[in-house]
């Protein structure tokens, strides 16, 4: 997991070597701007206004501004109808923390997730030198909510030290903790119509998982690739249409497999009320299509999740739960 300002780093860098592209920093849009009418009912969005009361007009105002995206309320604001809204808790923390690369390279980022027994680990790497390592943990385990203390951290993450790549210096301060995330998804047609023209969501704007599992990225770049076939089949009218039917073809099926493997999950760790069955054991992915990205998607997915599934969790390595737990509740001897 990259900082934020590293990531906008690297885009800045590609941009400007980009022809047909003018980036606007620190300016952000704050509602819709709306045009003449094109379907009967449904507004016909022409651009966006920003906190500098400047109007950006555009053939189509693309929303690629993540899972806390505001488009669902602006657009009910210019008289919309509501889109589609699903919502559903991760039931997870993330206790992260960002580290220099103990060696430099120049190989692609790497991303890891490990499993250990009552945590998670993702370690994420840059070919410029950053490195992050993140802790997962159920949202009801409140024992294990200590490790937002720097020290205590500190400690569990050197139990786990073996099993995870080498990390180096600290380059941010403290822990960054997140909680209460949401796997989110949202369609913007209702009634064979687009709920407003001129306008589409793409990425987490659209649908949001688990950020531990590291498909957020992956995703949101195959729902660009969607956005590109869709402009380019014709009449920019129908963009939004046309997206709908690729997206809902390709890359909804494997979200909604995802979120119901995490419920599934949730379940059996004991967060559900009633024992889970062997039917929820692994998701019913529904097949993609042929020998695509987006079907080997699917097809690994579904690969994966199996595995998972039938592993033995008292086989994972690393200090079993009650070990944790009494680590973390042992008091610090003061010097």
């Amino acid at each position: 997991m990259a900082p934020r300002a590293f990531v906008c780093s690297v885009l800045r860098e590609e941009l400007a070597r980009t022809d047909g592209i003018t980036v606007e920093h620190g300016i952000s849009a704050v509602s819709l701007l709306v045009g003449t009418e094109r379907l009967r009912g449904r507004p016909h969005i022409q651009g966006v206004l920003t906190d500098t009361v400047q109007a950006v007009l555009a053939d189509l105002v693309v929303d690629a501004t993540g899972r806390g995206s505001e488009m669902v309320k602006w657009l009910s604001d210019v008289g919309a109808p509501r889109p589609l809204e699903e919502h559903q808790q991760a039931g997870f923390r993330f206790y992260t923390r960002h580290f220099s690369s103990p060696e430099s390279t120049t190989d692609p980022g790497t991303w890891s997730l490990h499993h250990f027994d009552g945590v998670s680990a993702a370690v994420a790497s840059t070919r410029r030198g950053h490195r992050s390592m993140t802790l997962c943990i159920n949202d009801d385990d409140i024992e294990l909510y200590a490790l937002g203390q720097l020290s205590m951290r500190n400690r569990v993450a050197a139990r786990y030290a073996s099993w995870l790549p080498r990390l180096g210096e600290p380059v941010l301060p403290g822990v960054w903790v997140t909680s209460r995330l949401e796997s989110c998804y949202r369609r913007f047609v209702r009634g064979g119509q687009p709920v407003a023209t001129g306008t589409v969501s793409v990425g987490d704007a659209w649908g949001a998982v688990n950020p531990l599992l590291g498909l957020g990225p992956s995703m949101g770049l195959l729902h660009a690739v969607l956005l590109r076939d869709a402009v380019r089949q014709g009449v920019p009218d129908e963009v939004a249409m046309r997206l709908d039917r690729l997206t809902e073809s390709s890359l909804t099926p494997l979200l909604h497999g995802i979120t119901a493997w995490e419920e599934r999950l949730q379940v059996r760790a004991g967060r559900g009320r009633r024992a889970p069955s062997r039917a929820m054991e692994a998701p019913e992915v529904p097949a993609g299509p042929g020998p695509t990205t987006a079907g080997l998607a699917h097809a690994l997915l579904t690969r994966s999740v199996r595995l998972a599934a039938e592993a033995d969790p008292s086989a994972r390595p690393g200090p079993c739960y009650a070990d944790l737990a009494e680590l973390i509740s042992v008091p610090r001897h003061r010097t």
